[in-house]
């Protein structure tokens, strides 16, 4: 059912691909709900491999790998790709430089602004 995806596409765009065909057979939800409730449980599981006194960096590769996935899905439920979202998100950058930056380190920058979320203290 998945073999003609080829695995020599782009990650974001294998993943809308490969749920978008299980979607036309059948596995999908019904509503948004579970969808999003899967992204959080996958959160939990990158923050869980995260803190851990000694990280096994393959478990959390693995573990950030099922979260983007997860949003992935959460983008095609939604009706939009990933990669366009993704696209969108900084459409000023129009040099080289930039753009590596954006393809390189904004991916990180995500995942550590949710599993490292800032905290404030003191008064205002």
């Amino acid at each position: 059912m998945l073999d003609d995806i080829p695995a020599a596409l782009p990650a974001l765009m294998r993943a809308h691909k490969i749920q978008k065909r299980c979607s036309r057979v059948g596995f999908d939800w019904t509503t948004i709900g579970p969808v999003l409730d899967k992204v959080h449980e996958k959160i939990d599981e990158v923050m869980h491999e995260a803190q851990q006194a000694v990280i096994d960096q393959d478990k959390l590769k693995e573990e950030i790998g099922d979260l983007l996935f997860a949003t992935v899905n959460l983008s095609r439920y939604l009706g939009s790709k990933a990669v366009n979202a993704v696209d969108r998100t900084q459409p000023e950058t129009i040099n080289c430089r930039t753009r590596r930056i954006r393809v390189y380190y904004l991916p990180v920058l995500v995942i550590h602004s949710i599993v490292f979320k800032p905290t404030f203290s003191g008064s205002a």
